[in-house]
């Protein structure tokens, strides 16, 4: 499989979700044709969790559902990504997800942002191993 860099988004934070200094990252393209349970197989055997659901799917990303459509500067929250069947993304995310997360105070936020700032850098990339980009990525990014 040769070895396609993926796209590279930083998410600012919300005043409900931290986000990380790591970027979120898009792999396209990468298991094309294959099924959503050969994806999840492969990615699962690189050492990663969760699967994929194989369909064209709009995800918005880096927002709580809570959070303002754009933020005081004008500019949007979070960030949406169209994926396409054989795409992957990669969220940089700490806290324990559930359906209430980004859904406290903002007092909470930092909290989280300490959590957030302090995802661990994997050895093995979820699409190509001890090959794959991510780590390398994720480390020139670690003290920004």
């Amino acid at each position: 499989m040769a070895v396609i860099e993926p796209e590279q988004h930083w998410l600012r934070p919300t005043p409900h979700v931290p986000n990380s200094k790591l970027p979120f990252l898009v792999y396209r393209g990468v298991f094309k044709g294959q099924s959503a349970d050969e994806t999840k197989k492969h990615i699962e055997a690189n050492k990663w969790l969760k699967g994929a659901n194989g369909k064209q799917t709009l995800y918005e990303v880096g927002k709580s559902p809570i959070d303002d459509e754009f933020d005081a500067d004008g500019k949007r929250t979070g960030f949406r990504v169209w994926l396409e069947q054989g795409d992957v993304f990669v969220l940089p995310d700490s806290p324990k997800w559930d359906m209430n997360f980004g859904k406290e105070p903002p007092e909470q936020t930092p909290k989280l942002g300490d959590k957030a700032q302090s995802v661990p850098i994997p050895d093995l990339d979820p699409v190509y191993g001890a090959l794959g980009p991510l780590p390398k990525i994720w480390r020139e990014n670690e003290n920004s």
